[in-house]
């Protein structure tokens, strides 16, 4: 269940949907919701990938701050929330 303009290879769809798996099962999301929030899941790793970061096994914080403030700049602060 991929979303328009986003794209990412299968290993990322993978981390995808392990990450919608885990939203249902531990959080006690429904399956539609959890998919709906997975759009800034693909939009993290996409970037990942045109940056060419290295494996998901190095990620590190620093890398996840960085996506958060490039995105928070594109954005309004009342679509941050």
């Amino acid at each position: 269940m991929g979303v328009p303009g986003i794209v990412v290879d299968d290993a990322a769809e993978a981390v995808v949907a392990a990450w919608v798996r885990w939203q249902v099962e531990q959080r006690g999301l429904n399956e539609l919701t959890a998919h709906g929030r997975s759009y800034p899941v693909r939009q993290f790793l996409a970037w990942r990938a045109a940056g060419s970061k290295p494996p998901l096994d190095r990620l590190d914080p620093v890398e996840l701050s960085d996506f958060v403030i490039s995105e928070s700049a594109r954005l309004s602060p009342g679509s941050t929330r």
